[in-house]
């Protein structure tokens, strides 16, 4: 796919609530949703990929998806590691770290997401291949059933984080992205907009662990994040230059944040809280931009060659 800058505006938009959420959490109580923003953008584009291929390949599919993925991931794991905040290294370098309780994952505690992104990027294209004409029918039932497990563990007081975390439960974001994909969806830009005011409303004002949040709330806002990504193309502030330079470079922010933030906030605890905050952003901005320009440069380099 020729590459959208509004949706790197998009990216921008979904990363930087969770850097909030982790930085400044009292200023930025829903940042945890720029992860379902995350997850819709990531369903629209892999089916949007899958179906502009005549003829898929698994092979080609899933070396480009390594390359992308485990550059960073596992230069973050060094990095945490030598910070001195890994916590447990194999459920994150296996992909289960959102099954583990989050405490013994410390400065890799964010790489639950990455968890659940893996388990469906290893089943929807054997999935899209198997199912045919019947894929939107499947992604419908996906939608009803995280909706329904959700419901049904919060009735049942489960461990909201368990829940949170918890890959069928969550799979409504990443299906509503490739129904919206699946079915050509447009939206209109000025509904897009509304539905990106929204997303930001949401980010500063709504609370984690609330009944309606937890249950239906999730699938809800993945609606709206799905109109925004729909509509991106057609939103010109989406390309401008600072939110492009940041989406791009999303996904080493993400990765590399979480143990940047720790690893200062316990080294520099004594000093002014808005200093330590300028130092934690500089930190992650110049390792994201150093990642950037050498793993994930030379990583896409070798994913063209998997392109179909």
């Amino acid at each position: 796919m020729t590459r959208i800058p509004g949706l790197d505006g998009i990216r921008a938009i979904a990363v930087l609530p969770v850097m909030g959420i982790h930085a400044i959490e009292h200023r930025m109580p829903g940042g945890f949703l720029g992860v379902d923003l995350f997850f819709v953008l990531s369903g629209y584009l892999i089916t949007s990929l899958l179906m502009r291929e005549e003829r898929v390949s698994l092979t080609a599919f899933y070396r480009r998806r390594a390359l992308r993925i485990l550059p960073p991931l596992v230069a973050a794991i060094a990095l945490a590691l030598a910070l001195g905040v890994a916590g447990v290294i194999a459920p994150v370098a296996f992909f289960y770290a959102n099954y583990v309780p989050a405490p013994s994952l410390k400065g890799l505690t964010h790489t639950w997401s990455l968890a659940v992104e893996e388990h469906f990027y290893l089943a929807w294209p054997l999935l899209f291949i198997a199912l045919g004409r019947q894929r939107a029918r499947l992604l419908t039932t996906l939608v009803a059933a995280a909706l329904c497990l959700r419901v049904w563990l919060y009735i049942l007081d489960a461990d909201l984080v368990a829940l949170y975390r918890n890959t069928l439960a969550r799979m409504d974001a990443l299906a509503i992205g490739c129904l919206a994909a699946l079915g050509g969806i447009r939206v209109h830009c000025n509904l897009g907009l509304a539905a990106l005011a929204a997303a930001c409303v949401a980010f500063l004002l709504v609370p984690w662990g609330g009944a309606a949040i937890m249950t239906y709330g999730f699938t809800a806002f993945a609606i709206v994040c799905m109109a925004a990504v729909v509509a991106a193309r057609d939103i010109p502030w989406l390309e401008h230059p600072v939110l492009v330079y940041i989406g791009r470079r999303s996904y080493g922010l993400y990765v590399y944040h979480f143990p940047t933030f720790m690893a200062m906030d316990v080294q520099f605890a004594g000093l002014n809280g808005y200093l330590r905050l300028a130092m934690k952003l500089a930190a992650t901005f110049a390792i994201a931009e150093l990642s950037f320009r050498t793993l994930e440069s030379s990583a896409a380099r070798a994913r063209l060659r998997y392109a179909s």
